[in-house]
């Protein structure tokens, strides 16, 4: 299962129930999947405040049952290699392998 911190457990449940085996693939450092639009409830009769169900995502279950995790290294999907150098340092620990970029340094 790719993107596996976007996928609610109960809409995986079906495909790991089919299968014989499983690799999950997430970043736990994206935003869990949101019911803040399909979830919305009230809280009391008068009250104008509301409240969401917490989202968890199949990432997140893998994760807490199964060990050990592992993390990719390789990044290749920005255009620029500057795109991912902010997040590389301040999430990563500049853990991650960035291809080097096919454009210059010069802005566009």
């Amino acid at each position: 299962m790719d993107e596996a911190s976007q996928l609610r457990p109960e809409e995986a449940i079906g495909a790991i129930a089919h299968g014989g085996q499983l690799v999950v693939v997430g970043d736990p450092k994206q935003l869990p999947p949101t019911s803040l639009f399909s979830r919305m409830s009230q809280i009391g009769d008068d009250d104008d405040q509301f409240t969401t169900a917490d989202a968890e995502s199949i990432l997140d279950v893998c994760a807490s049952h199964f060990r050990p995790t592992r993390s990719l290294r390789w990044h290749y999907r920005s255009q620029h290699h500057s795109l991912i150098a902010f997040p590389n340092h301040n999430f990563y620990r500049d853990n991650l392998i960035i291809f080097p970029s096919p454009y210059g340094n010069a802005e566009s």
